[in-house]
């Protein structure tokens, strides 16, 4: 203490070592304070969140000082990547430096893109099946167009929005096994599941009411030999193709 210059290399390595300890806290008090000034998320906007793999889906609680608080919902995300739902989860306010996260209702946006794939086959009228597809999305979808056509023209005013078209859209790609029948359009940011059950079962039905229009899968055939040719390829010099599998077909 007799030497002053040893004190402040104390207090130095002191606040050092305090500021290393406590960086996870000071990046989320910046982290608060970028969430209140720039606007991206508020409490009860829907958000995706992801980190080491897992990814989760779910309503903004709470902003605090510190943390975001979410409360999972029953989404695809949950249907098919959780597997478990209605969590609240805390996620570190520094977390928006370092990781991605995405708002489902940013600015009052209250709709997303959704979209079902459905595979037919090669022979079936892929043309008929897209025109299908595509009224039945309209009819159920419509007044979720509607509402984002408004909240799009309102956006265009502040942002530059090169694509501003909400209505259904279906795209038909060539796959293995047939042709895949893929249909998008806008739906409730908080209750994609239920549109898109409705709409896959439609969708579904239609095109099994259709004769030109057939579901595609992975099939084996299996050919199997009479009993005389069975007994035949147990003599010497003789073969059988019982129990081949022919290639996998539509």
């Amino acid at each position: 203490m007799d030497n002053a210059s040893h004190l402040v290399t104390f207090l130095g390595f002191a606040s050092a070592g305090i500021a290393i300890a406590l960086k996870d806290w000071f990046m989320s008090m910046f982290g608060w304070i970028a969430i209140m000034t720039s606007g991206s998320i508020h409490v009860g906007d829907r958000i995706k969140v992801t980190k080491n793999g897992m990814e989760i889906v779910g309503d903004v609680l709470d902003i605090s000082l510190l943390k975001i608080a979410v409360r999972e919902d029953i989404t695809l995300t949950s249907y098919t990547v959780s597997r478990r739902t209605g969590r609240v989860v805390f996620i570190p306010n520094n977390y928006i430096f370092t990781e991605m996260i995405a708002n489902y209702t940013f600015d009052g946006l209250r709709t997303v893109w959704d979209g079902i794939d459905i595979n037919i086959t090669f022979e079936s009228n892929h043309k008929k099946a897209l025109e299908i597809a595509k009224k039945i999305a309209t009819n159920h979808a419509k007044g979720y167009t509607d509402l984002t056509k408004k909240r799009l023209q309102k956006l265009r005013t502040k942002y530059v929005l090169r694509s501003a078209n909400p209505e259904p859209r279906v795209f038909t790609f060539v796959e293995p096994y047939g042709i895949r029948v893929s249909t998008w359009y806008y739906t409730n940011s908080y209750a994609t599941l239920a549109l898109r059950s409705v709409i896959s079962m439609e969708i579904l039905e239609a095109f099994k009411a259709e004769d030109d229009i057939k579901l595609s899968y992975p099939t084996q055939t299996l050919r199997v030999a009479n009993a005389q040719s069975q007994a035949e390829s147990l003599l010497p010099g003789t073969s059988s193709t019982a129990g081949m599998f022919d290639p996998p077909n539509c």
